[in-house]
């Protein structure tokens, strides 16, 4: 794999916890619940590179995909795998 791949997943990662926080501040939630959904967001990054790391899941590694795992977090990570194994 090339940089430009990895420069891709990176973007769409930081985009999404970008996202995240713009949402956030535009509800005005409370410091308290941004550092929830932001420790969910980094945490479902990291199991998604986590998982094709080891090999434990057949979730591709694309911009789409992370975008999804760093917006939804842990949740984005079950939402993937689910529609990747029944569809």
């Amino acid at each position: 794999m090339d940089l430009v791949f990895y420069i891709e997943i990176a973007t769409s990662m930081v985009l999404g916890i970008a996202l995240i926080i713009f949402s956030c501040w535009l509800l005005k939630i409370k410091n308290k619940g941004l550092w929830g959904v932001f420790i969910n967001a980094v945490m479902g990054c990291l199991l998604l590179l986590l998982f094709n790391l080891f090999g434990l899941t057949a979730l591709p590694i694309n911009p789409l995909n992370a975008f999804i795992s760093a917006v939804f977090g842990i949740f984005g990570i079950v939402l993937l795998y689910l529609i990747i194994t029944f569809l």
